[in-house]
């Protein structure tokens, strides 16, 4: 996106972190209750298109309870249940500034320019077991983190995180990709201990921290296990979230694998950007963003590659 609205962006909220609830399928009362105008009937919804939803756990959990079988928005809106992750989202910038041309992939954006960044970091609970079981001997450094990757700054530890493009003018958002290192870094050490158990050497990261094999096992098993169920649908839901009730803009777009893999010369995850997206209900077209059809240096592109998008409307 353009400088002027990188800085009108951040200037509100980069230097604030906002809070963010979730729990495991959130996402379907999210979108529920993006669709209703007002309390719907539990039969209207299974005959529409986001009936499926009402198959997940927690919206069984929901329509249980109800005497009238009429589910309120309000209620989708509100419900909060006993466990959930309190996160905190932080806001920063990705990219090079704006040039007519994007000489490199480095920073895998679809036009030139800059993307936003919407970064989910970690629950306070979350922090406090990192810091007794893994003890990391710096806390400038943390051996789960990659640095060149667009995470939190001042000590933040993020889990994942969300490369955003958008346009005011259109009222449209592009996801140019959600990811996250930590987990996978995790999952890596993992793996790998039991291979490394009988050396002398211990694997480096444990030159880094003060944490034994074993109290990391303890985190990678007790600690870090419920985030890997959810950071996907929570880092999108995230996005939306932030996109529809911060900054008004309603139509989503998401890279599908092709699209990404074409104009940001990178080769993303298949399952991130086929899976997911239908779980959010987003719909295959097409047509690009209005603002990406716009950009001189992508006509040529997009004029021969026979490319689909994922798209969502969030009224």
């Amino acid at each position: 996106m353009d400088a002027i609205t990188m800085r009108f962006i951040r200037g509100i909220y980069g230097r604030e972190e906002l809070p963010f609830i979730y729990f495991k399928d959130k996402y379907a009362l999210q979108l529920l209750s993006y669709s209703m105008e007002a309390d719907t009937s539990i039969a209207a919804i299974k005959k529409s298109q986001l009936g499926f939803l009402l198959q997940k756990p927690i919206l069984k959990h929901i329509s249980a309870s109800l005497s009238n079988n009429q589910l309120e928005k309000t209620a989708l809106q509100n419900f909060l249940p006993e466990t959930y992750h309190a996160f905190g989202i932080t806001i920063d910038k990705w990219g090079e500034k704006e040039k007519k041309h994007r000489k490199d992939s480095y920073y895998q954006t679809t036009r030139p320019g800059q993307s936003l960044v919407l970064q989910l970091n970690f629950t306070a609970e979350h922090d406090k077991e990192y810091y007794r079981l893994v003890k990391p001997r710096r806390k400038d450094y943390h051996p789960f983190r990659i640095c060149s990757h667009p995470v939190a700054a001042k000590n933040r530890l993020t889990m994942a995180w969300a490369r955003i493009d958008l346009d005011f003018d259109t009222g449209e958002v592009l996801i140019e990709e959600i990811q996250n290192d930590w987990l996978r870094q995790v999952i890596s050490l993992k793996k790998r201990l039991p291979r490394e158990k009988n050396k002398a050497r211990k694997h480096w990261i444990f030159n880094s921290i003060a944490g034994t094999p074993e109290s990391f096992a303890e985190y990678s098993e007790q600690v870090i296990k419920p985030y890997h169920k959810i950071w996907d649908e929570a880092i999108l839901s995230a996005a939306i979230t932030f996109c529809k009730e911060e900054l008004g803009l309603h139509e989503v777009y998401f890279h599908t694998y092709e699209s990404g893999n074409k104009l940001k010369e990178c080769e993303p995850p298949r399952s991130i950007y086929s899976k997911l997206p239908k779980r959010f209900n987003f719909e295959l077209t097409k047509k690009a963003p209005r603002f990406i059809r716009k950009c001189q240096y992508l006509k040529k592109t997009l004029r021969k590659g026979d490319l689909s998008w994922w798209k969502f409307f969030c009224g």
